[in-house]
């Protein structure tokens, strides 16, 4: 392609954007009093990206070291040291495995015995379960508690998206070990292209 945008909406879940779409859709001239007058499900219609071609719904989450988003694989919290210079916790490895996290695994294995059979619960990644969550964004629920253990941040989930690797809860542009990493803008920008970001963040 000659040209490759990518647009982020920070926090613009699916309920976000419907919200905005609707919101358009009435200050156009639109009509009507109920949600089901718009739409209920699926991508839906309204804002001009849900025309793009590859429009998507996705999620993103953060790691998990020793039960705790904020965790990095050093020694104490991140905030307490400036970055990179603490030594590693003993023993650590990442395991791309679900993480043991209070709240979180246990309900997942009350749900369904047989999950330790195929994976090691202290891993460090999330394991979403459709039955306790939703298997889509616009269906209720199943255990609204569930999903309070999900939920990432801005920072961990912006180095996720431009650099490919997952990450802690406050981390921007490092890497679990508190180590830099390179982003896509400066990979384009090293083969000679020109980059280039715009933020409606003052």
């Amino acid at each position: 392609p000659t040209n490759i945008i990518v647009m982020v909406g920070d926090g613009n879940g699916w309920e976000m954007t419907r919200a905005a779409a609707i919101h358009k859709l009435l200050s156009s001239g639109a009509t009507g009093t109920k949600l089901s007058d718009f739409y209920t499900q699926g991508k839906g219609e309204g804002l001009s990206f849900q025309t793009l071609p590859g429009y998507a719904i996705t999620v993103t989450t953060n790691t998990y070291i020793d039960g705790d988003k904020g965790n990095s694989a050093l020694q104490g919290s991140p905030i307490d040291h400036n970055t990179g210079e603490a030594p590693a916790r003993e023993g650590f490895s990442f395991s791309v495995c679900p993480a043991s996290v209070n709240g979180f695994y246990g309900q997942l294995r009350s749900f369904d015995e047989s999950i330790e059979e195929v994976v090691n619960p202290s891993g460090n990644m999330p394991y979403y379960s459709p039955q306790l969550g939703s298997s889509y964004p616009w269906l209720p629920l199943n255990d609204p508690e569930y999903i309070k253990a999900l939920y990432p941040d801005s920072a961990g989930t912006s180095t996720g998206l431009n650099t490919g690797v997952k990450t802690y809860v406050g981390a921007i542009g490092v890497d679990i070990y508190e180590q830099a990493l390179v982003t896509s803008l400066e990979v384009a920008s090293a083969m000679g292209k020109s980059t280039g970001i715009v933020t409606s963040v003052p």
